[in-house]
């Protein structure tokens, strides 16, 4: 009997983590620019879905990705936040769509939409920000994130082999979606 009053209560602590990590990553991880509601993908990766071990969300929670916009958040959040935040980052991880926690919230997933492999591949890439690609990091795709820089599916077919193989260390002129422009360094 003993042995199964452990278990609920258990059981309620990681709902109750997982609550906590739900409302933490609300505010520090979905955020425009960042991993989106539900970690449906902003800018960033999407969360949702997708297969972590604990062991690499909780390293690149704590100490981000260098190269990358992701931030370490070691120092800005305690322990018990970070491990809550991969709590619910594990939740909404493997079924490709959010669980339902604690506190009573739940994401309805998203429709299937059936795309050839390379369109898909192409879609990953794009908001991967591990890999190096970070399109994501300015651009917006099928409605998804906040557009900083402007729309490319209209891009003329020129474009496409400049921005697969930029002229690194070359300054351009980055325009804004709002038509703003800025020297950047590639």
């Amino acid at each position: 009997m003993l042995w199964l009053l452990f278990l609920l209560a258990q059981a309620s602590g990681a709902q109750d983590e997982v609550a906590v990590g739900e409302r933490i990553f609300a505010k520090s991880c979905a955020i425009g620019y960042c991993h989106g509601s539900g970690g449906a993908a902003g800018r960033a990766p999407r969360i949702q879905g997708r297969s972590f071990t604990p062991e690499y969300l909780l390293k690149v929670t704590r100490e981000g990705i260098p190269g990358t916009a992701m931030p370490g958040w070691q120092g800005r959040l305690s322990e018990e936040e970070i491990r809550a935040v991969v709590a619910y980052m594990l939740s909404i991880s493997a079924s490709g769509r959010a669980a339902v926690v604690a506190s009573g919230s739940s994401t309805t997933p998203a429709p299937v939409v059936v795309t050839p492999p390379d369109a898909k591949a192409g879609r990953e890439l794009f908001f991967d920000a591990v890999r190096g690609t970070r399109c994501g990091t300015c651009h917006a795709l099928e409605d998804r994130g906040v557009p900083v820089g402007p729309n490319l599916a209209a891009s003329p077919p020129r474009s496409v082999g400049a921005i697969r193989n930029p002229p690194l260390g070359e300054v351009r002129t980055a325009r804004l979606a709002g038509g703003d422009e800025f020297p950047a360094l590639l």
